[in-house]
């Protein structure tokens, strides 16, 4: 077997060229191989992300699709009670409140507001002065443009307070998207 001596000291000009060249052209390799390995690392991170989200959105399908029945009472309980609370939050409740509170215009007092989520009902409770007051405020509400329809459902006679002698409820139906 040979020996292989590489003397990087000697300085003839053919072989201190070619390994300047050598060494250029593995500088330059090790500069592409660093920039593609720095390029494979930020499109795994993009993927990696990709895949929690996808991971983490199939889970809540997953979630979602677990029966009812599968589930402890108490987990079925507390599912059912998530759930309305959730649909309660995505009520439209600015819009509900700013268009209700407009309408109510002199001579009407409101005192409840109570939105059915499922139904896209509201049940307004409130005083009025008297039953034209009531019905002038069933008007501007059903004139509003978050709302579908409004009718007055219930009135009633209060004999307590004679500012306001008459109590009354309105339902009324919201749109998904005002006008």
């Amino acid at each position: 077997m040979h020996r292989i001596e590489l003397d990087f000291v000697k300085r003839s000009g053919v072989g201190n060229l070619a390994g300047l060249a050598l060494l250029a052209g593995g500088i330059g390799l090790l500069a592409v191989t660093a920039l593609e390995a720095a390029d494979w690392a930020a499109q795994r991170q993009v993927l990696d992300d990709q895949r929690a989200r996808a991971s983490g959105q199939s889970r809540t399908r997953e979630a979602r699709a677990v029966p009812e029945a599968q589930l402890r009472p108490e987990e079925a309980r507390a599912l059912r009670e998530a759930a309305v609370v959730a649909a309660r939050l995505r009520l439209p409740w600015q819009r509900l409140f700013d268009e209700t509170a407009d309408a109510a215009g002199e001579g009407v007092a409101l005192t409840g507001l109570q939105p059915d989520a499922a139904s896209r009902t509201v049940r307004i409770a409130g005083l009025a002065r008297d039953l034209p007051a009531a019905n002038a405020f069933v008007g501007r509400l059903q004139a509003k443009p978050g709302f579908a329809q409004a009718y007055l459902a219930q009135h009633d006679m209060q004999r307590k307070d004679p500012e306001a002698a008459l109590g009354f409820v309105v339902l009324a139906t919201w749109r998904e998207e005002a006008r």
